[in-house]
C-alpha cells in the first residue's frame, strides 16, 4: 500500500512481472517525478511480499509474505487517504462556509488541505472569515474573495490553471508559522497579506489588484506585479515587513479626454528601472542627447519623446526656446536609470499601459529642489517614489 497525498498518482504495469511506481509530483504529466518504486520479477522470479512504499523517503520496505510464491500477474494499491484532505463539491451553492459544499461534509479548518477540482456545479466564494492549510486550484476553476471575505492560509497556495477573482476588501492572508509559497500559474489576488514571520515566497506569477500588505516579508523573486487599470492601482503597504526582490508596477492613465498622443507624467516607483521601461505595446521611447545642447532643439532628429526638467538649465542654456522650456532635458540613452523622485513627461498614447521593473522604494526619499534667479526658475517636476 502507499500513503498517497493530494495530487499524487499510482501507475501499475502488469505482465509476467510487475513494475509498481508511485509518483508524488505529476504537475507535468509527460514527465512525472518518481518518488518511490518497486520492480517485481523482472526476469520471471516469483515475488510475493507486501511492501510499504514511502513517498517521503522514496523507498520500499518489506512488511510480510502475502502468497504462496507464485508469480504475480497483477498488483493492488490501497491508498491511505489524507485525513486532512477536504474536497470542494459545490453541490449546494457557491458559499465556502456551507458544509454541504464539501467532502467530507464540513467547512475546512486551519489544518485542512483543500482542493478545488474541475467541473463542479458551483465555484467557491469566500464572503466571511475562512481558513485552510494548503490550497490548490484545479484547471478551469474560479475562487472568489468577496467583500468581507478573508481566507487565511497556514500552508501553501498552488494554482493549476485556475482563476483567483475578487472585489472590494476580499483578501487572502498567509498566516503560517513555517515558510509558505505561492506557486503555479498566474494568481490574481484582490488583496494579499504576508503575515508569516517565516516569510512567504512567490514561486509563480502573482498579481495584486488592490493592496499587498506586508506585516512580514514576501520574497517576490521577480514574480509579483501590482496591477493598474481604470478600476484603480495596486499599492504596497509595508506594516513591519518588506517586499523583497524585483517587482513589476503598472501605471494606467485615464485616456477618456485624449486617447491619442499627448504628454503624460510618470515617475519610477521602484529602484533599478530604466527609460526603456517606458516601452509598451504600440510605444517605444525616443531619447536624443543632442536636444540638450542644440541652439535649435526643436529641429533635432529624432525628436525625443521623454523629458525630465532641470530648472538650473534656464541660466546656462542658449537656445531658441523660451526660458521655461530651456529646462526640459532628454535622457542620454534608453539604458539611463529613471531617477527616483523625478517626474518624466512622456509623449505617449493615452491607451498605453506602462510598467516599471525594480525593487520597491521604501523609507525617506530626498529630492533636491533648488531655485535659480531667473523669473522662470524654481519649477520642479517631481514624482511619487512609492509603489
Amino acid at each position: 500500500y502507499g500513503n498517497v497525498g493530494s495530487g499524487s498518482g499510482i501507475v501499475v504495469n502488469a505482465a509476467n512481472g510487475v513494475d509498481f511506481d508511485i509518483f508524488s509530483d505529476v504537475s507535468t504529466p509527460s514527465a512525472p517525478v518518481n518518488s518511490a518504486f518497486l520492480t517485481a520479477t523482472p526476469s520471471g522470479a516469483s515475488f510475493d511480499n507486501l511492501y510499504t512504499v514511502s513517498l517521503t523517503a522514496g523507498t520500499a520496505t518489506p512488511v510480510d509474505r502475502i502468497g504462496n510464491g507464485s508469480n504475480l500477474s497483477g498488483v493492488a494499491a490501497l491508498p491511505t487517504a489524507d485525513p486532512n484532505a477536504v474536497l470542494w463539491t459545490g453541490n449546494v451553492g457557491p458559499d465556502w462556509g456551507t458544509a454541504g459544499n464539501w467532502s467530507p461534509m464540513r467547512v475546512p479548518g486551519a489544518t485542512d488541505n483543500v482542493f478545488i477540482p474541475t467541473g463542479r456545479p458551483n465555484q467557491p466564494t469566500v464572503s466571511s472569515a475562512q481558513q485552510a492549510n494548503n490550497l490548490a486550484l484545479g484547471i478551469g476553476t474560479t475562487l472568489t474573495t468577496a467583500p468581507g471575505g478573508v481566507l487565511s492560509l497556514n500552508g501553501n497556495f498552488a494554482n493549476n490553471s485556475g482563476t483567483l477573482a475578487g472585489s472590494g476588501s476580499g483578501e487572502v492572508r498567509f498566516v503560517g508559522t513555517t515558510a509558505q509559497s505561492i506557486s503555479g500559474t498566474v494568481s490574481s489576488f484582490q488583496n494579499l497579506t504576508a503575515a508569516n514571520a517565516a516569510g512567504v515566497t512567490a514561486s509563480g506569477p502573482v498579481q495584486v489588484v488592490q493592496v499587498l500588505r506586508a506585516t512580514n516579508n514576501l520574497a517576490s523573486g521577480g514574480n509579483v506585479t501590482l496591477l493598474s487599470s481604470a478600476d484603480g492601482t495596486a499599492l504596497i503597504a509595508e506594516a513591519g515587513g518588506q517586499v523583497t526582490g524585483n517587482i513589476t508596477v503598472q501605471r494606467y492613465i485615464d485616456p477618456s479626454r485624449n486617447s491619442g498622443l499627448g504628454y503624460r507624467h510618470y515617475g519610477a516607483p521602484v529602484s533599478g528601472s530604466t527609460v526603456n521601461d517606458l516601452a509598451t505595446t504600440g510605444f517605444s521611447p525616443v531619447v536624443n542627447p543632442d536636444f540638450n545642447t542644440s541652439a535649435t532643439p526643436g529641429q533635432v532628429s529624432p525628436f525625443p519623446t521623454v523629458y525630465s526638467y532641470n530648472q538650473d538649465r534656464i541660466a546656462t542654456v542658449t537656445s531658441s526656446y523660451s526660458d521655461f522650456d530651456k529646462g526640459w532635458v532628454s535622457p542620454g540613452a534608453l539604458t539611463d536609470a529613471l531617477v527616483v523622485g523625478t517626474g518624466y513627461a512622456v509623449n505617449i498614447p493615452g491607451t498605453a499601459l506602462v510598467d516599471f521593473v525594480g525593487t520597491a522604494n521604501r523609507g525617506a526619499v530626498t529630492v533636491a529642489a533648488a531655485r535659480g534667479t531667473s523669473a522662470d526658475a524654481g519649477w520642479q517636476l517631481l514624482a511619487n517614489p512609492y509603489p
